[in-house]
């Protein structure tokens, strides 16, 4: 008898259990991908959709933890509404505006595109937010941050190689990271 979605979500939130995970992820990897390359021609960076594509597990994770069974919408069709929100922000540039997305999400660093003063401005957050990775012990943040801040950042994938981590952990420990950076600074 095959254990249901709702069921292997509630033992992912109760139990943080692995093969949850990757079940739900086998049962909705197609959907998943389908959209992303649905939406693929419009989304503005080839890097976002690789990005997508290789963080396809950390995603329908985060779906899963966040699915509320309550809303009456089977799990593959929130992970399709929630792939195809994804994809139509990064479409509309909203998310993928600058090289640093993550930075701009997490602190509000003004558009690189913006005027004189505003750049100077993001010049000086990401410079306070170097100065501050620094003094944290987490080396692995440190080389994700530098792989990530160049002027052609690489893809989560050529960071993960490069630093001998899955694409997955290596966007996980950047995103929990400047999220705590941010906490920080409230």
């Amino acid at each position: 008898m095959e254990i249901s979605d709702y069921e292997l979500i509630e033992k992912l939130k109760s139990e943080n259990d692995s093969p949850s995970i990757t079940e739900l992820t086998n049962r909705h990897t197609g959907i998943y991908i389908n959209i992303v390359n649905k939406f693929s021609p419009i989304i503005k960076n080839s890097i976002y959709v690789n990005d997508l594509k290789e963080d396809k597990v950390i995603n329908i994770y985060n779906f899963a933890l966040k699915y509320d069974p309550s809303k009456n919408m089977k799990f593959g069709t929130y992970v399709g509404e929630m792939t195809k929100y994804i994809c139509l922000n990064l479409a509309n540039d909203k998310a993928s505006k600058t090289t640093h997305e993550e930075l701009n999400e997490v602190f509000s660093v003004p558009s690189l595109d913006s005027g004189p003063d505003e750049k100077c401005e993001a010049s000086d957050m990401l410079e306070e937010i170097m100065n501050h990775s620094s003094s944290l012990e987490n080396d692995t943040f440190n080389k994700i941050l530098k792989y990530r801040l160049r002027n052609k950042p690489l893809s989560w994938k050529e960071i993960g190689k490069k630093i001998g981590l899955s694409h997955e952990w290596a966007r996980k420990i950047f995103l929990e990271k400047t999220k705590e950076m941010d906490y920080l600074n409230e």
